[in-house]
């Protein structure tokens, strides 16, 4: 099993009493961040919801991103894809994949909120047959031939339509996004895409999800002619680390009293570790933790690490440095040589023996001689001449003797 990579999803929550526009530099500042740190990926989601989110557009994030960042790979999670045009989210998608020279990845987001489906006019049975249609339609046009389409439960239309770019290198990095129960794992499975899935429980008695999850996708693809790569699966995990574990409690703790409505956190906070839903601790607690994953599911691509927004700016980017520095070394079995080494490392063994004797020194060219009855006392010759160095000589010699 290869060691998997490592990634960051953001849920870009901030407070609605802060200065937007400074809430969004702090998104471009984190991806930035993990950039730095070595991070694979980074991705943003779509929210269409007043209040805490702040990104709407996140391919207007992976865009400004792109100036700043060199290496990572910039995700944009469309998770409202009822209100998408399958044509136009194409087409900047593949424009995106050009201006970041194939570091973009496109995610078609599966689940569906009913609060936004009503926003935008459907039933939840409505938005979930509509937002397989779009995945469809997105699949065919990256063929691009020219597709006429009429969806049976999307308002739009296609006629002869065809993406105007073909992607950078190859193909375009598409996954579709699963983070609730939802027929994520049969589309990317039925149409070759890759899968970005929430870990689901890892409780020591059982895989948990992740397995069915998996299984779900192979089979998918086993039934269109296609195989399933596990390469191209990124789990999201939620995790939150500092020095101790009752400091990481502290710093997430207002932000679980708000978004779960629980008055004891700790008691929320034990449930997820009992049932391996996330981790909030100690990097030791949490290289445990992703061990674990990486394990039961039987492989996959990428551990995305996901920033719920519980702690202030400053503490999530402790957490990731702390990530970066002292858990991935550990998950992906990095430090083992070193760790190794250092617990066997033993100080250099004493000189033994007698030390021997060497000759008395004569006298250098243009040195006085050593007087008799003190040669046995005198230091080694300095030889000034560069003939004589130039000869095989050091600078200070012992020279033959007598």
């Amino acid at each position: 099993m290869s060691q998997p990579r490592f990634g960051v999803l953001t849920r870009s929550l901030h407070p609605p009493t802060g200065d937007t526009t400074l809430q969004l530099e702090e998104e471009l500042a984190l991806a930035e961040l993990a950039d730095r740190l070595g991070l694979q990926e980074f991705w943003w989601g779509e929210t269409h919801r007043r209040g805490w989110p702040v990104v709407a557009d996140p391919m207007l994030m992976a865009a400004r991103a792109a100036g700043i960042t060199h290496r990572i790979r910039l995700g944009a999670a469309m998770s409202a894809l009822t209100v998408h045009h399958p044509l136009s989210l194409v087409d900047s998608a593949l424009q995106l994949d050009h201006l970041t020279r194939g570091r973009f990845a496109l995610g078609l987001g599966a689940d569906v909120v009913p609060a936004e489906a009503a926003t935008s006019g459907y039933r939840p049975t409505e938005a979930e047959l509509a937002t397989a249609e779009v995945v469809g339609a997105v699949e065919l046009l990256l063929r691009g031939h020219p597709l006429t389409m009429t969806p049976s439960h999307a308002p739009w239309t296609l006629r002869e339509a065809a993406p105007i770019l073909a992607p950078y290198d190859d193909h375009l990095d598409v996954r579709v996004v699963a983070l609730a129960d939802s027929a994520g794992p049969e589309l990317a499975g039925h149409h070759g895409f890759g899968l970005l899935s929430a870990a689901g429980a890892v409780a020591p008695t059982a895989g948990g999800e992740l397995t069915r999850q998996w299984q779900r996708l192979a089979e998918a693809a086993q039934r269109s002619g296609g195989a399933a790569s596990r390469d191209r699966w990124s789990v999201v995990v939620p995790v939150h680390i500092a020095a101790t574990e009752q400091e990481a409690r502290s710093q997430v703790r207002a932000g679980i009293a708000r978004t779960t409505g629980e008055s004891d956190v700790d008691a929320v906070v034990d449930a997820w570790h009992a049932s391996g839903r996330a981790v909030i601790g100690t990097p030791a607690m949490a290289a445990a933790h992703l061990e674990r994953v990486v394990e039961r599911s039987g492989g996959l691509g990428t551990v995305v690490v996901e920033v719920t927004g519980w702690a202030d700016a400053a503490d999530t980017r402790a957490s990731l440095e702390r990530l970066a520095r002292e858990v991935i070394p550990q998950v992906r079995g990095l430090a083992a040589a070193r760790v190794a080494a250092a617990a066997t490392a033993t100080a250099p063994p004493a000189r033994r023996g007698r030390r021997v004797a060497l000759p008395p020194p004569t006298a250098a060219r243009g040195l006085p001689a050593v007087p008799a009855g003190r040669r046995e006392a005198a230091a080694p010759a300095v030889y000034h001449d560069p003939r004589v160095r130039r000869h095989g000589r050091h600078a200070v010699d012992v020279p033959a003797a007598d």
